[in-house]
């Protein structure tokens, strides 16, 4: 997966090639990806949009509404770990309910990662 002029593209990593572009995200800034659910959540501004992976490309499933543009995200399990300007939140992508998780006085780069 990769983004290149705003365009989120899958690649095959066998064979140097594109595979597929997801459909309608012109302008998304992050993503993340859940190989065990084979899905994706794309970031476009204060949306969220979930896609599932049916062969030959990404098929939509639903989307949310985020109350700040993330600057970072991660899946894990059935959720997805947002970072935010000043605060990280998780959104059960199941209920889309949001869990705010840490507030942070100031603007700060984000890391998220997952430790096993």
């Amino acid at each position: 997966m990769g983004i290149v002029d705003g365009v989120l593209s899958a690649y095959d990593t066998q064979f140097p090639q594109n595979v597929t572009v997801v459909p309608d995200q012109k302008g998304c800034h992050c993503f993340a990806v859940n190989e065990a659910h084979r899905t994706i959540v794309v970031a476009n501004k204060k949306k969220l949009l979930q896609y599932a992976w049916q062969a030959p490309g990404f098929a939509f499933l639903r989307d949310f509404s985020l109350p700040d543009v993330p600057k970072n995200m991660i899946c894990v399990r059935n959720a997805v770990i947002l970072g935010y300007r000043k605060h990280y939140e998780c959104l059960d992508l199941v209920t889309g309910t949001p869990t705010r998780i840490l507030d942070v006085e100031r603007e700060h780069k984000m890391l998220i990662t997952e430790v096993r």
